[in-house]
């Protein structure tokens, strides 16, 4: 399956997870734990669960949490403002709501990587995630990017 069919396929999945939230109000993505960490980081609010085996490149830094897949160089990172994407084509946006978080997800792409912004808000606090991903990688990595995403949660006081 070619990158751009899959994240076309992810799209209509996210989008139909937004009419099954209007029909429903609650809807949840297929979020697989065996392919996440079970550590817990909290950033801006909410709680995030790193993919399983990714490394984080900046522990002993300030900044925001950045992870890393080691066997692609793929990149999760949190809390991060969405850079200049002009050299990508897209967006392709979707919106859905899980965990009580209203999301909205832009996909931007181009020859050599795919790029995942995902914003979310609750009633409380707002921020986002963004994965970068290289277009060979697509594939093996789409359910662990639905469940990265999927597993994110409100941070409770």
């Amino acid at each position: 399956m070619k990158p751009t069919l899959l994240t076309a396929i992810l799209l209509w999945v996210l989008g139909s997870c937004s009419q099954q939230v209007q029909e429903q109000n609650s809807v949840y993505l297929q979020v697989n734990q065996k392919l996440l960490s079970e550590e817990v980081y909290t950033s801006e609010g909410f709680l995030f669960k790193k993919p399983k085996n990714w490394v984080s490149v900046n522990e002993s830094q300030s900044g925001p949490p950045v992870f890393m897949n080691p066997v692609d160089s793929s990149f999760m990172l949190l809390s991060v403002p969405t850079p200049d994407l002009s050299s990508f084509n897209g967006p392709q946006s979707s919106e859905f709501v899980q965990n009580s978080i209203h999301f909205s997800q832009d996909v931007y792409q181009n020859e050599t990587m795919v790029f995942f912004a995902v914003r979310m808000k609750n009633e409380i606090d707002s921020t986002g995630v963004i994965y970068v991903v290289p277009r060979a990688s697509v594939d093996q990595l789409a359910p662990v990017i639905e469940s990265s995403i999927g597993s994110i949660e409100p941070a409770r006081g």
